[in-house]
């Protein structure tokens, strides 16, 4: 069994700046932070199309991305159905509501459109500062939904650029 939260926490940040928020860890091993699956690889697509150069430069895009500020959390930390998510929002909304105070990112990207809700009422619940124009709402990059993710992604990660939060 993969220790998700393990992995997680391996590329923590000093200091969040972009805060990527997935629904839970997969069951399989196709995790993030396991370098595996569409979510990573979609993912190090645009950064690799937007940060090119400095990828080369690093480790491994795994270490980039913590190094630029970023970080990926999940609503439920395990792997679970959405239906039990669902059912037990109110606790995955809290517990990410405390998250988010200790992490204070400046932008948030929420990647599955089922879990937004979810998402902006933890943000809301948390009382952090983050003008609304920085939380992004993305399609989960499967399912036919990876072009969609992409150009969402592009155009996410451009703001902080231009305002230096990715610098």
């Amino acid at each position: 069994m993969i220790d998700h939260q393990e992995r997680r926490e391996k590329y923590m940040p000093e200091i969040v700046k972009v805060l990527f928020i997935a629904e839970s860890p997969p069951k399989n091993d196709t995790f993030f932070y396991s370098a595996k699956g569409n979510f990573y690889n979609f993912t190090k697509q645009i950064f690799d199309e937007l940060f090119n150069d400095e990828i080369k430069k690093a480790d491994s895009f795994l270490q980039f991305f913590q190094n630029k500020g970023c970080y990926l959390d999940d609503l439920c930390h395990k792997p679970k159905p959405f239906k039990e998510i669902r059912s037990n929002k109110n606790f995955y909304i809290k517990e990410l509501q405390n998250r988010l105070k200790s992490y204070n990112p400046q932008v948030i990207i929420i990647t599955l459109k089922r879990i937004n809700g979810f998402v902006r009422g933890a943000i809301k619940q948390s009382n952090i500062s983050i003008a609304p124009e920085l939380i992004f709402t993305l399609p989960f990059p499967g399912y036919g939904h990876q072009n969609k993710y992409e150009s969402g992604l592009r155009d996410a990660l451009n703001d902080p650029i231009v305002k230096n939060i990715l610098t």
